[in-house]
């Protein structure tokens, strides 16, 4: 799906929405919504940098704000054979959220189709995919469900419950059916 040339850049449109809903009598449901565009630069042996550009948030009650920090800091990851390795190379004066969106951009590069695991910012998850082409564009849709993610802290608490992976280096806040759609086209 993604083949691109040594030397080249290229520039992509990204926008993701996250949507939080509290099942209730009165079901409240709250989302953020981020945009932007995703400058990938391609290097040798299988090395990219991902830059933003135009990154913008917006919330439920739709006030936009432009994120500058997200600008400042390029990471750099390497994507073998459609498959991202596990780690990324980022500036430490990169904050938590702003890497958080970078590992999702980046995720979205994996063409899993085929694979029934991936690795992205959710840990290492079960995935299903399935790929599609239409007009010389090709849409890959993948799904997950976070609650079965390796590499997550998880835990057992009355209503909530999980595995715990007390060695995990990556520290979350605990979901309840958390699922995840993604739909990227080339």
């Amino acid at each position: 799906v993604y083949n691109p040339k040594s030397g080249q850049q290229y520039t992509y449109d990204f926008e993701s929405t996250a949507t939080a809903q509290l099942v209730n009598k009165e079901s409240v449901e709250t989302s953020v919504a981020i945009r932007g565009q995703a400058v990938i630069t391609v290097g040798d042996n299988c090395g990219y940098t991902l830059t933003l550009q135009n990154v913008i948030a917006s919330g439920a009650d739709n006030a936009k704000q432009v994120i500058k920090d997200f600008v400042t800091h390029p990471v750099q990851f390497t994507l073998s054979g459609d498959e991202l390795l596990t780690e990324i190379c980022a500036d430490d004066k990169d904050g938590t959220f702003s890497l958080n969106v970078k590992r999702g951009i980046i995720s979205a590069f994996q063409n899993s189709v085929g694979r029934n695991t991936e690795i992205d910012i959710f840990g290492k998850c079960p995935v299903t995919s399935s790929q599609s082409t239409s007009a010389g564009i090709t849409t890959v849709t993948k799904s997950r469900d976070l609650d079965n993610c390796a590499y997550r802290e998880k835990f057992v608490n009355g209503l909530m419950q999980g595995v715990v992976s007390e060695s995990s280096n990556i520290k979350t806040t605990p979901l309840i059916n958390g699922k995840v759609t993604t739909e990227a086209k080339f």
